[in-house]
């Protein structure tokens, strides 16, 4: 956000970012110090920053949004990533979830109840076995499958559910081939991600 131009034409249309209050308290407390700069960034064609609460739905164009609390420290007092569970216009619902590791309880009781048609969700680790299973800030394969688990439990997911894993990193040991071959292995619709690949929403 602190250039101007941040990979985004010049043009009339301003940027919506969506954050946290939190991340809002600390972005728009940075800038404070620099009227300038606040300005800059705010004038049309540039950023609007709005911040929204956990499990808070908003209007984002013409999706409906909800922003789920995950599990995944920031920098300022109570900052956590947030994860978007999307309302798509046709009724169908879905989850867009990276930096997530294991949900705090309160997002799994928010979730209890609905449903998504369709889920992207992080497996950053890979293969690694040496972390905690409920791990805090990313997930692994072996998390992942357990988040999914608990989605089924709480009947948020089927096992049919087309399921997209994805924000991989390079800290583990295997190949794309070989997640692909364990989430095979598993009771889910699990698809390892690649570069450049689209999904349709179902």
């Amino acid at each position: 956000l602190l250039e101007r131009t941040c990979a985004v034409p010049q043009s009339q249309n301003t940027l919506n970012v969506y954050m946290s209050v939190p991340a809002f308290n600390l972005v728009h407390g940075m800038l404070s110090s620099d009227q300038n700069l606040m300005r800059e960034l705010t004038k049309p064609g540039n950023f609007k920053l709005i911040p929204v609460d956990y499990f808070e739905t908003f209007q984002a164009g013409k999706l409906r949004v909800t922003a789920l609390k995950a599990n995944h420290k920031a920098f300022g007092p109570d900052e956590y990533g947030l994860n978007y569970l999307m309302y798509l216009p046709d009724g169908r619902h879905f989850l867009y979830a990276t930096d997530t590791g294991w949900y705090p309880e309160e997002t799994w009781a928010f979730l209890r109840g609905k449903h998504a048609d369709t889920v992207v969700l992080e497996a950053t680790y890979g293969g690694r076995l040496d972390r905690d299973p409920h791990p805090d800030d990313h997930l692994d394969l072996r998390s992942a499958l357990l988040a999914l688990e608990r989605m089924e439990e709480i009947r948020f997911i089927t096992k049919e559910t087309p399921v997209y894993f994805t924000h991989i990193n390079h800290k583990h040991d295997l190949m794309h081939a070989d997640m692909q071959k364990t989430v095979d292995a598993s009771d889910y619709n699990v698809t390892i991600a690649w570069d450049g690949l689209r999904i349709a929403v179902k």
